[in-house]
């Protein structure tokens, strides 16, 4: 049985569609996120959400490159204090705005009124652009409003999401506080998820998956869309996002942000040796696997409308010596594990 689902890409052509420094946890989510429709200036509650974490993205990105975490949130909050002013006053600029603009509304009708205009083309259209500038502000403002709201939200979850900073999962904790309590949800490992079997009922059931572990993998030298993985980089967590598997062949597919718009496959069980370097165990209690809540029922929509029916046959697997290599590097990522604890 197969199960596949077309995942949009993110980023731009110019930069490989990839993430923008050390945030794959964020650019994984949006592809999640955009796969359930969630990015849509229209899914109000989740495009905001998605925009004020995009300042912690930013954030992120600015204090991993030296700059004080302290400094860049001072500067955070005295933006917000800013925009909050200028908000105070929104509601009577914006009334003195509507009536200048009402004010010149009239006088251009009234200048190019029939049976002749009794202004000048010139100043018909000084009085347009004044018009237009007008407007211009009240957009603005509420660029502003919605900006305050967004830094204010940032704010609030910096200051409240508890535990230790940096690690494997801080970043993905401070993911989560930025959604509704319980949009995303561990499954745990013992539903079967050692198996791709069990992969393909819980994507069946869930839809596309967000992989946390040592999942990073070389970037693709060819054009081809499907790229087959034969060795991860132990060097430091990733996520990525598990698009499908096949259960007659074991093959897993998946999309890294590093290079979305390709899909990337090997067999499942290699995948699993990767995750937090731990191997397949029928003990283990933690899961590296995260679904999106996206109806309260789990009957989301998008499931069958993603669906990608036409899938290549992807039988080829990596030699014996491609699957000792894998397992090496789960081994060596164990280490790394321990030493991030």
């Amino acid at each position: 049985m197969k199960i596949h689902y077309e995942v949009p890409s993110i980023g731009k052509e110019a930069n490989g569609w990839a993430q923008q420094g050390p945030t794959c946890w964020y650019y994984a989510t949006k592809m999640l996120l955009k796969f359930h429709k969630a990015v849509d200036p229209a899914a109000q509650g989740f495009y905001e959400n998605l925009k004020a974490l995009k300042i912690f993205k930013q954030f992120f990105v600015e204090t991993e490159r030296g700059a004080e975490s302290q400094k860049a949130m001072q500067a955070r909050q005295l933006q917000y204090d800013l925009l909050q002013g200028r908000m105070r006053n929104f509601d009577r600029v914006k009334l003195q705005i509507h009536e200048r603009s009402q004010g010149k509304l009239a006088e251009l009708e009234e200048a190019a009124a029939p049976p002749g205009p009794s202004s000048s083309p010139g100043q018909i259209d000084a009085l347009r652009q004044e018009v237009a500038q007008l407007a211009a502000e009240v957009r603005d403002f509420r660029k502003d409003g919605q900006e305050s709201q967004r830094l204010g939200r940032f704010l609030h979850v910096m200051t409240t999401v508890s535990g230790p900073t940096g690690g494997g999962d801080w970043n993905l904790r401070i993911t989560r506080a930025f959604f509704p309590h319980e949009f995303f949800y561990d499954i745990p490992y013992r539903v079967g998820l050692g198996s791709p079997q069990g992969a393909y009922d819980c994507l069946a059931q869930w839809g596309p998956l967000l992989i946390t572990g040592y999942v990073a993998s070389p970037r693709p030298t060819h054009a081809e869309i499907y790229h087959q993985v034969t060795s991860f980089d132990s060097r430091g967590r990733h996520v990525v996002v598990l698009t499908g598997v096949d259960t007659d062949t074991g093959i897993a597919e998946f999309k890294d942000p590093n290079f979305s718009d390709r899909v990337c496959w090997c067999p499942y069980e290699d995948l699993i040796l990767q995750n937090d370097g731990v191997s397949m165990s029928a003990d283990r209690q933690a899961s590296p696997f995260t679904a999106v809540r996206c109806s309260p029922q789990s009957n989301c929509s998008h499931l069958q409308s993603g669906r990608r029916p036409n899938y290549p046959e992807l039988r080829r697997a990596p030699d014996e010596a491609a699957h000792a290599e894998m397992a090496a590097t789960a081994e060596q990522s164990a280490l790394f594990a321990l030493s991030d604890d």
